[in-house]
């Protein structure tokens, strides 16, 4: 034998009207959730010379590129997306420059150092496009973490002029903040 049991129409608005907070605490929030977001941006670009700076061959320099976060939770996920725009020459050589993420001033992820093809010209003319860096990173830490991109410069390739939106473009840096 069955025994159907029947309950009142149950009001969802009302009983949410009911708890102490109008919206889902963060600790409550489903795996998967975005948490928060923050968000840097600027028109801050910033031109290298390897012709005028040969120092620069084969090093890693910063770029305007930094935006930070302060995780909710410890076991959080961040999402970083950083956009900007990109324009190389290479004046009679190539221009190869490859990227490098830190967090709080540790190396996350980067192209080989001894062969940056990232962003690639050979071609003598200015090449230009938009390019996008994105990581899936783990702090493991509620205190401010801030990440910066920088860029390398493949050794041997002199004359290279390498400019990051120094035309009045914008970049943005976007940390989300993904709950596990």
């Amino acid at each position: 034998m069955t025994t159907v049991t029947t309950h009142p129409n149950i009001n969802i608005r009302e009983k949410l009207n009911e708890l102490d907070y109008r919206y889902v605490p963060y600790e409550k929030m489903p795996a998967g959730s975005v948490i928060q977001v923050a968000n840097a941006t600027g028109d801050n670009g910033i031109v290298y010379n390897t012709g005028t700076t040969p120092s620069l061959l084969g090093s890693t320099q910063d770029t305007p590129y930094t935006g930070s976060i302060f995780p909710k939770f410890s076991n959080s996920k961040i999402f970083v997306n950083i956009s900007f725009s990109v324009l190389l020459r290479d004046e009679g050589n190539a221009a190869a420059i490859g990227l490098h993420l830190y967090r709080n001033g540790t190396l996350l992820s980067s192209t080989l150092a001894t062969n940056p093809h990232e962003f690639f010209n050979s071609t003598g003319a200015l090449v230009g496009s938009r390019g996008t860096y994105t990581y899936l990173d783990e702090p493991n830490s509620t205190e401010e973490v801030t990440y910066l991109l920088k860029v390398h410069f493949r050794a041997g390739y002199t004359n290279q002029i390498i400019e990051f939106d120094s035309r009045d473009s914008v970049w943005t840096v976007t940390m989300m903040e993904i709950a596990q």
